[in-house]
């Protein structure tokens, strides 16, 4: 019997170190020490009402609250410094672009939720 080489253990190495049971131990150490040391899973989120990158931000703040299992405190912010934004017409005309990033694609997901529908 030959001795294992690298490229033998590496597939399983892989599987291991790429497992969901390692994953939610991770996880799993990680809340108790973030609990023992007192920190929260609250993310503090200041929004302009104003923004035009705010609906892109809320739309990934929906995603990041359940991939991560964080919590959101929002607060608005209505006055804001004009050093943050040197050219705020290119600004807004990148912040619409952004925000109608997929809109063209929406028909798609609307008739894949009505032909579920329809089957079940």
């Amino acid at each position: 019997m030959r001795r294992p080489e690298k490229e033998d253990l590496m597939p399983w190495f892989a599987r291991a170190l790429s497992s969901a049971a390692r994953y939610s131990l991770q996880n799993a150490i990680q809340s108790i020490r973030a609990k023992l040391s007192g920190e929260q899973d609250l993310a503090l989120v200041f929004i302009n009402p104003r923004d035009p990158f705010g609906l892109p931000l809320l739309q990934a703040l929906i995603r990041l609250q359940k991939n991560y299992r964080v919590r959101f405190r929002l607060h608005t912010v209505w006055r804001l410094d004009d050093d943050m934004f040197p050219e705020p017409a290119l600004w807004r005309d990148w912040a619409q672009r952004d925000g109608c990033w997929g809109q063209d694609r929406l028909w798609v997901i609307e008739e894949a939720i009505k032909k579920s529908a329809a089957l079940s």
